[in-house]
């Protein structure tokens, strides 16, 4: 079995947390706290899911309240991939005890196989324990490995040691780590106290069976009075059934007598008084029509009346200022890219751009000068040296004469005006003057002229002096761009000559005057050559990938041909800073517009006192609906010119018409009412009569049914005494049974302790001394199972030849012995079920020194060829020492 990936829907801290996991052996690095222990919890949770085992009832497991998320408790749960065998399967298991649900699909097919494993009486599918044939209990004590030496006072690592030994006569005696006498010392004190309470059982039980009696005597007198209650409803419906009989009588005489009117004159003035009543209505209708009209007038009516002039104004400076806003837009735009542009040039040349002016120009005077020492070279020493001298006498005369020009250049810039500063006044006073303009001519058109004159004069002494600063500066400019062209040919003559100084060049010429008198060999001027060559090579490489063979000609070309490209490359950038320029003074001017409309508009913010102006396009459609009505008004108003003089005369005559209908009607109903008269009393004193003989059973029904009531009362216990009663007498039966498996259950585990001991053991013990002799080195080689009183491990101590009980060694070896043990447990699940386990351990080897580990490491790595291996640890020397070893692993990092 190995697993291959985990996903925390919510588990803990792991909040849709994935982890992936590889055959083999994989590391798991975590500090203290960050999650080591949550994540292997988590695993064998979504394995074998929440419920606790062992128990007839569904429970959550002890660590289930531990791990609930906090944040999202519906998503407290996740899914498994895993493979046995050449299967893969993924197991989704959502982990609330009260809405737990699992599915199991099949990878390998694609199914889903859930179905196949059906629930047990418990609502439990079983998957894994069906699947590997092992517990959650059995998994975790085979498959999960811990420390029991991590305790750190002396006492408590006594006890430590002691439960660590008890552990290995465990292992050994049953094959997992359980504490039998535990279980059969639980089983006894259960069948002891099973007995007890049956014995207190038994006499409830009696007590119980004589209320059961009392309760059902009372039951047979409650039927004889519902009897009797039945047989006094029915006589109860019956009178009630007459009543309402007499009462549809009374109801249809009372009918004839509405139904007596002269209905031939009573129509007439109906129709008098509808064709009357439709007029008013109309009139009324018309008012009520108005009066609505002049509340939804009142309702809309704007703040303040817009016109259309007005709002087509404000629409035409919104629109204006968003197309301003997209021209902003537009020119940072264009600004963003030439400044991209120009970065991307100035990266991609950028060696090139580190080359200074003067440097082709120095390199192609050495290879001028190499020329022509060689050409003077070929006709003889002492000509070339006098040649040489005339050229430095010539090229001293010219920096005098350029030192000179120099000094006039600094002369005129010492004299040359500065730009005033004194214009910041009359920016002033321009833009001042400029904004009350445009008040002025929003709110006053004819006023605006005269601030309008004052700008303009403000603006002539500012433009003056703008074109006379910018003339200085120009003069200034022009002046400083000679003197870095006189230094620059400076210094181009010094480089020709390898010289930083005038004094230099002085220095070089008198000692040519001395070499010509000494007549040097023409040796020293070859390595002064050579040394120009390597000079010019070296300048070249900087520039160059690959450098051609030496040749004057060949070389001063390519000189050419990067300081050409210089050029080239500083032209481009100058293009990129200009378009720039030009690109920011557009943008300001915009901006500058944009600032104007936005004066324009705070203007209309001011003058209608709102925020946003889409509410001034409101008003305006709220003018247009007030116009509307008023239009409707005055139609109405003209209709109730004509009718309302006519509404009183109407209202007289519908009155005196109603009154005599009203007569007319009354006469009628007189009539007649006499002759039924007599009967509706008659039908009356019928009524009254069976009024009381209802009342009088109702009076003898009701003591019935307070009769029933109280035996009710006393009865209502008799099913829950009668159900009481039979769970006593099943829970007395389910405990005898009870009693009776634990003694059988006592019974098989001791048969069955003896036995493991008898099998088991002597099994596991070669695989374990084949991985202590292994992990020790071959210092212990033999493990020796001693069963006289007890079980007892021993092993051969090597410098004595003895055997000695394991519980006498230091602690790190009894580590050692019990890991060993657990592979040893391991191998042999595997070898007896054909089904490989995987192997967790968290922190086993804390307590192991550098060796021990590395051997304990080296181990692993053998296990992990065949067995998937999950090693967990707070610390990094596994890693290290696994890095020095070359012990392939998975890693995965917690912190």
């Amino acid at each position: 079995m190995k697993i291959e990936r985990v996903k925390f829907h919510g588990f803990g801290k792991w909040m849709d947390q994935s982890f992936s996991f590889t055959d083999g052996l994989n590391l798991i690095e975590a500090n203290n706290e960050a999650g080591k222990s949550t994540l292997l919890q988590g695993i064998l949770a979504l394995l074998y899911g929440e419920k606790k085992e062992g128990l007839k009832t569904k429970r959550a497991a002890d660590w289930y309240n531990q791990y609930i998320p906090w944040q999202a408790v519906h998503r407290y749960g996740g899914e498994i991939d895993y493979t046995i065998g050449a299967e893969k399967y993924r197991l989704y298991r959502n982990l609330l005890i009260d809405k737990d649900v699992e599915q199991l699909i099949h990878l390998t097919r694609n199914e889903d196989w859930t179905n196949r494993f059906p629930m047990d009486r418990k609502k439990d599918r079983l998957i894994l324990e069906r699947q590997l044939g092992l517990s959650s209990d059995q998994f975790r004590h085979i498959v999960f490995f811990t420390t029991y030496s991590l305790i750190p006072d002396n006492h408590r690592k006594e006890l430590a040691e002691q439960k660590l030994f008890d552990k290995l006569r465990s292992i050994i005696r049953d094959g997992e780590e359980w504490d039998i006498r535990s279980v059969k010392q639980e089983l006894e004190a259960k069948s002891k106290k099973e007995s007890r309470h049956s014995t207190m059982k038994w006499k409830e039980l009696q007590e119980l069976e004589k209320e059961c009696r009392k309760l059902e005597e009372a039951y047979q007198q409650q039927k004889e009075n519902e009897a009797k209650w039945v047989e006094l409803s029915e006589e109860y419906q019956t009178l009630i059934q007459k009543e309402k009989e007499t009462e549809a009588k009374i109801e249809e005489l009372l009918a004839n007598i509405n139904r007596q009117k002269t209905q031939m004159e009573i129509e007439k003035f109906m129709i008098q008084e509808n064709a009357l009543k439709e007029k008013m209505s109309h009139v009324k209708r018309l008012m009520e029509k108005k009066k609505h009209l002049q509340q939804k007038r009142e309702e809309i009516q704007p703040p303040q009346w817009i016109g259309p002039e007005e709002i087509n104004e404000i629409r035409q400076t919104l629109k204006d200022r968003k197309e301003k806003e997209l021209s902003l837009l537009e020119l940072k735009k264009n600004m963003e890219q030439v400044k991209q542009e120009q970065k991307k040039v100035e990266n991609q040349y950028e060696r090139l751009l580190e080359m200074e002016v003067s440097e082709p120009e120095r390199m192609l005077s050495n290879l001028h000068r190499y020329h022509q020492w060689e050409e003077l070279l070929t006709k003889g020493v002492k000509k070339e040296e006098e040649a040489e001298l005339e050229w430095i006498e010539k090229d001293l005369s010219l920096i005098r004469r350029l030192q000179e020009e120099e000094a006039g250049i600094r002369e005129k810039l010492d004299q040359a005006v500065q730009p005033k500063k004194g214009l910041r006044l009359w920016w002033w006073l321009t833009a001042g003057s400029g904004v009350a303009t445009i008040v002025l001519y929003i709110l006053f058109p004819w006023v605006w002229i005269i601030p309008g004159f004052m700008t303009l004069f403000c603006f002539y002494p500012m433009w003056r002096e703008k074109i006379k600063e910018d003339a200085e500066k120009k003069y200034i400019h022009s002046l400083q761009k000679k003197l870095k062209e006189n230094q620059a040919e400076q210094k181009r003559l010094l480089y020709a000559w390898q010289g930083e100084h005038v004094l230099d060049l002085m220095r070089k010429r008198d000692e040519l005057k001395e070499r010509i008198r000494s007549h040097k060999s023409l040796q020293e001027k070859e390595e002064e050559m050579e040394k120009i060559r390597q000079e010019v090579r070296s300048w070249l490489s900087r520039y160059v990938e690959i450098v051609p063979p030496f040749s004057t000609q060949q070389w001063e070309d390519l000189i050419i041909q990067l300081k050409q490209q210089r050029e080239e490359v500083g032209n481009r950038l100058y293009d990129f800073k200009s378009t720039y320029s030009l690109l920011q003074k557009q943008y300001e001017k915009e901006e500058r517009d944009w600032q104007e409309i936005e004066r324009t508009l705070t203007y209309y913010h001011n003058h209608y006192q709102v925020e946003d102006l889409q509410i001034i396009e409101h008003w305006y459609e709220q003018s247009e609906q007030v116009r509307q009505l008023d239009l409707q008004m005055d139609e109405l108003e003209e209709q109730l010119h004509l009718l309302a003089p006519d509404l009183s005369r109407w209202e007289e005559e519908y009155e005196q018409i109603r009154q005599q209908r009203l007569h007319l009607q009354q006469e009628g109903i007189e009539s007649n009412i006499k002759d039924l008269e007599s009967q509706l009393v008659a039908l009356h004193n019928e009524r009254k009569q069976i009024v009381s003989l209802r009342q009088k059973k109702e009076t003898e029904k009701a003591n019935v049914e307070g009769q029933i009531q109280i035996l009710k009362q006393k009865t209502k216990e008799l099913p829950m005494k009668k159900a009481e009663w039979e769970m006593l007498k099943k829970q007395m039966d389910e405990r005898i049974r009870e009693r009776k498996a634990f003694e059988v259950a006592l019974q098989a585990l001791n048969e069955s302790v003896e036995d493991g001991q008898e099998y088991l053991a002597p099994r596991l013990l070669p695989y374990a001394a084949k991985w202590l002799s292994y992990m020790t080195d071959g210092r212990y080689e033999n493990l020796l199972l001693h069963q006289q009183d007890k079980i007892e491990i021993k092993t051969v101590i090597p410098e004595t030849g003895e055997f000695r009980s394991v519980n006498q060694l230091s602690t790190g070896t009894m580590d050692q012995i019990y890991l060993a043990m657990r592979l040893a447990m391991i191998e042999f699940y595997s070898i007896e079920t054909g089904t490989r386990l995987p192997l967790v351990l968290d922190d086993c080897f804390v307590h192991f020194d550098q060796e021990r580990l590395r051997r304990a490491l080296q181990i692993l790595g053998r296990i992990a060829k065949h067995h998937q291996v999950i090693l967990c640890t707070c610390q990094s020397r596994e890693r290290k020492l696994m890095d020095e070893e070359k012990i392939e692993y998975h890693f995965i990092s917690l912190n």
